[in-house]
């Protein structure tokens, strides 16, 4: 899923590469006037505590998907015709990708050191490699509740895409509300959703030859 094999499957994945890095530059042009678009300024002591917003956000909480693979794993197995495919170990899927996205996610903001949005920076990016850190906001790139509910949706999209999608408007949606709070640039939550995709690739492929 994430590589081929063989000259031309080569050629293809540094293309995929080329273009997913092609995509984050972009992200990056459009950093400044998305925070300013997007932020909610009174989102953090009213919107937030929305029954909705608080459960778009909860798909990045790492718990929730291990409680949720938990909940996959003790179901009662049936016959190979049950379900869209007859998946292996798809609850322990879940929760190890979530886990490795959010910690690619959290490895990727110490190497990169770039501050989150904020009034102070006026949303323009600053790296702690040349800037005093900005006491309370912290490292933004990548978001790791971005990287945690991608991760948990990839798995469910390659398990069923129907069900995949449904899992991927809900990271969406909590990508967008890390977003009103201010708390991320467009292109911190995009590199969390690509760190996603590829733990759950890197999980899937294992799992898969595990079995």
């Amino acid at each position: 899923m994430l590589y081929s094999r063989g000259k031309s499957g080569g050629s293809r994945n540094w293309l995929l590469v080329a273009l997913l890095a092609a995509l984050w530059a972009f992200t990056c042009w459009l950093d400044r006037g998305a925070y300013h678009s997007l932020l909610i300024k009174d989102w953090n002591t009213q919107g937030a505590l929305r029954d909705w917003a608080q459960f778009l956000r909860a798909a990045g909480y790492l718990p929730v998907w291990i409680f949720a693979g938990l909940l996959i794993e003790c179901a009662p197995r049936r016959g190979s015709g049950a379900g869209p495919k007859r998946t292996r170990w798809l609850g322990w899927r879940v929760a190890l990708a979530a886990g490795m996205g959010g910690l690619f996610a959290e490895i990727l903001k110490l190497v990169v050191r770039r501050h989150r949005p904020s009034p102070v920076n006026d949303g323009q990016h600053v790296y702690d490699w040349f800037a005093p850190h900005v006491e309370g906001r912290g490292l933004g790139l990548a978001s790791s509740h971005t990287a945690v509910a991608f991760a948990a949706a990839s798995i469910l999209w390659m398990w069923s895409p129907r069900a995949g999608m449904l899992a991927v408007l809900l990271a969406s949606g909590c990508a967008l509300t890390r977003m009103f709070a201010g708390a991320h640039f467009l292109s911190d939550v995009y590199a969390g959703a690509v760190l996603g995709w590829v733990a759950a690739v890197m999980i899937w492929n294992t799992a898969d030859r595990l079995e």
